[in-house]
């Protein structure tokens, strides 16, 4: 987690730091000061070790200037509209020309530490910054007489992501001269004339105050700490709030931040995505909209066509998101999506919001289908139609884990309304959709031109096999979301990873989750990632927990799940005569039997540590 102290000079940031350190240590964090933090991370940099033996006489001098220097080569790559802002405010600040070189290098090395500390902060630890990146406001901008609101503004919403928790000391005026006065002057203030130094603190203190209610806006935890009075009442006031503030923080889901200057959309998505949207919208929208005191006022487009149909509406209130699920899906399973969705809703984390109709109800039900209606995640987009860089998709890959882990841990001990046909009749009980009925389906599913008699036969009797496997071990059970994979993770450049689309959501084997999640973001366009497969296992593991016993029962788990995939695929094709099902059921028999026969990356992957 990310703390930043910020005030204006003399507000006392340095004195209270320390405090803030004890009171994050004694909520359970690892909790270091920026500096010593950084010293510490230096020894897990790749690039540090790497250059130390370079600098005999100083190695941890040299480390760290490498860092520096990369990072703050990638802030410039990543962020040209948040460094151009500085570099032009820095230009226009009334002081000589070293004294504006320092600002502008000032900005960079505090930028390139934030982004080195956030890449290998570990799960539990936390880091007090005195002085960060929302804090440069009084660098970039107290020392021009003339600020616009809108500069400070642009400047805040450039920082991405921001941190977890600001903490905004204010102090009077004539407090902090004091301060000043008894300590010495620093040294960007001597030899000012004193209604200059009092231009400075009071422009100080206007641009800190925007920059925090913008950090507001964008989702940020700002406390306001008023430090006039003596350091001990400060002191308790700040452990107070600081206790009170960081349980509701959601440091352990993710935020994404793009490898990147821009997001490149990768172009076989988009176009998908195209022709999904150029089908025409026939929803009743004006009668559905209704029952949930909304009315359209405006554009309305087409987002997906899967399992279920989804469109975007503009209505009097603002964006809504309105879902029409198809024929098919279990009324049990809606019921179920919907009070997991209400639970995250009302533990915070990162899902879609269902809009309510008066008496409570989130499900619409029209002569023409079911509906519920979500809240608008604007500016997001789903993380697989994005281009990473290879070692920023490891890091995204871990960062799925971390948010799977949080996942689970949200809905342990929760019991959803209804009951999905794909999971567990509960905790310990049987599988509501019982195994006789995949069997079923794969023997009765020989084509001519596809799977032969035999060739399901043995599929058959090995997934009743398997399924004993698997139940012998017993694995855990919990609420899963059901199909977690990139196309269901949305991102926003500084914004935390929401988790969408909980209609597969049941009780299960917790290793389902795992199981199909891992072929999902180990893949790549030469194949099959263990670098991601393994990032995102330590994501999860960091996160959440994960016997060795459990991840060698991976492999056998996802070829369970492949198994009875390709019987429902059969079973669709006899249903509807769509060759699209016969095409995944081979798919998923030879996923199945490379999982058998130990030849499939994932099967070799569970058995390292």
């Amino acid at each position: 987690m990310i703390v930043e102290l910020a005030g204006a000079p003399g507000a006392g940031k340095s004195a209270l730091q320390p405090e803030v350190v004890r009171e994050l240590r004694s909520l359970g964090f690892s909790a270091q000061a920026a500096d010593t933090a950084v010293m510490e991370c230096l020894d897990r940099s790749r690039l540090a070790r790497a250059v130390a033996p370079l600098g005999r006489s100083q190695p941890a001098r040299l480390r760290s200037i490498a860092v520096d220097a990369a990072d703050g080569m990638a802030v410039l790559l990543t962020r040209p509209a948040l460094t151009g802002r500085v570099l032009l405010s820095v230009l226009r600040s009334p002081v000589g020309g070293g004294h504006r070189a320092l600002l502008a290098r000032r900005f960079l090395v505090v930028a390139a530490r934030e982004r080195f500390l956030r890449r290998l902060l570990r799960s539990g630890e936390a880091v007090v910054i005195d002085e960060g990146l929302l804090h440069r406001v009084v660098n970039v901008f107290a020392w021009r007489e003339r600020v616009t609101e809108r500069e400070v503004r642009a400047y805040v919403a450039g920082i991405r992501p921001l941190p977890h928790l600001i903490l905004l000391l204010e102090v009077r005026p004539d407090v902090a001269r004091r301060r000043l006065s008894e300590r010495g002057l620093p040294a960007r203030l001597r030899g000012l004339p004193p209604a200059a130094a009092d231009g400075f603190l009071a422009r100080a203190a206007w641009a800190l105050d925007v920059a925090a209610d913008e950090a507001v806006r964008r989702g940020a935890t700002v406390l306001r700490i008023a430090t006039d009075e003596g350091l001990e009442q400060v002191q308790a006031r700040l452990a107070e709030a600081v206790r009170a503030a960081v349980p509701a923080i959601d440091a352990t889901t993710p935020r994404y931040v793009p490898s990147l200057p821009f997001e490149v959309p990768r172009p076989d998505r988009a176009l998908g995505r195209r022709r999904a949207q150029r089908r025409p919208v026939t929803f009743p929208l004006e009668a559905v909209l209704a029952e949930l005191g909304l009315r359209p006022a405006g554009r309305i487009r087409r987002l997906a066509a899967g399992r279920s149909d989804v469109v975007a509406v503009d209505t009097h209130r603002g964006e809504v998101v309105v879902k029409r699920y198809r024929d098919a899906v279990d009324e049990g399973a809606i019921a179920g999506e919907h009070s997991v969705l209400r639970e995250l809703a009302a533990q915070r984390f990162p899902s879609p919001r269902l809009i309510e109709a008066a008496g409570g109800e989130t499900l619409v039900r029209h002569p023409s289908g079911r509906y519920a209606a979500f809240v608008a995640l604007t500016g997001y987009r789903p993380l697989h139609t994005l281009t990473a860089l290879p070692g920023t998709s490891r890091r995204l890959a871990g960062d799925a884990g971390r948010t799977l882990a949080t996942l689970h841990a949200r809905l342990r001990g929760f019991v959803p309304a209804g009951a999905n046909p794909d999971g567990l009749a509960g905790w310990d009980g049987p599988r509501i959709r019982p195994i006789e009925w995949y069997v079923e389906r794969l023997r009765a599913g020989a084509q001519p031109d596809g799977p032969d008699s035999a060739v399901l036969e043995r599929a058959a009797r090995r997934l009743v096999r398997v399924e004993a496997i698997v139940q012998d071990s017993a694995p855990r059970s919990a609420v899963i979301h059901g199909d977690y994979g990139p196309y269901n993770l949305l991102v926003r450049p500084g914004d935390q990873i929401v988790v969408s689309d909980f209609e597969l959501t049941r009780i299960d084997w917790l290793l389902t989750d795992l199981a199909t999640a891992l072929p999902r973001f180990a893949a790549s366009r030469v194949g099959f990632s263990g670098r991601r497969a393994k990032a995102f296992l330590a994501g999860y593991a960091a996160y959440g927990d994960l016997s060795e016993e459990e991840r060698r029962l991976i492999p056998i788990v996802l070829e369970y799940l492949s198994l009875r995939r390709a019987a429902v695929c059969l079973g669709r094709l006899q249903s509807n005569g769509e060759e699209r099902w016969l095409a995944e059921a081979r798919a998923r028999l030879r996923l199945a039997h490379s999982l058998a026969a130990g030849s499939h990356p994932l099967a070799r992957l569970a058995l390292d540590r």
